[in-house]
């Protein structure tokens, strides 16, 4: 932050920090968050709900940001990943532009519950600009 010249730093996480433990009594999601501006969650799911959704895996760091007053995007992936069925529910790519927003759609209804939610990061502009409608 000190090299920052009191400009903005923002931190990209995945949505597992909140299980990596930071000391005794914190986890990493909250000591990254305690130090930056603001933070984007990489959750990277192609469904919104559910178990396994974007909303659900975020939901811990969710809570974390609010709770310290960070605001948070959840970040979401158009690239190709690969074929593995693991990679495939990580992205949108192969998906049309109308799925990915109605899935967006739900992710903000859902994540503006928590005072922080400050949108949706999408990564990235060309994997963006190539989808089809």
């Amino acid at each position: 932050m000190a090299a920052s010249g009191g400009r903005p730093v923002e931190a990209d996480i995945p949505f597992w920090f909140g299980q990596v433990e930071a000391g005794k009594k914190s986890t990493l999601d909250t000591e990254t968050m305690r130090r930056v501006s603001a933070v984007t969650i990489r959750a990277y799911r192609n469904t919104a709900a559910g178990p396994d959704g974007t909303l659900a895996i975020a939901a811990a760091e969710l809570r974390t940001a609010a709770a310290l007053g960070r605001p948070v995007r959840i970040g979401q992936e158009t690239n190709d990943l690969g074929t593995d069925p693991t990679e495939v529910k990580q992205t949108f790519y192969g998906q049309t532009l109308t799925r990915m927003n109605d899935q967006l759609a739900q992710v903000d209804s859902g994540a503006a519950a928590y005072a922080t939610y400050a949108g949706v990061a999408v990564h990235d502009a060309t994997g963006y600009a190539a989808m089809a409608p």
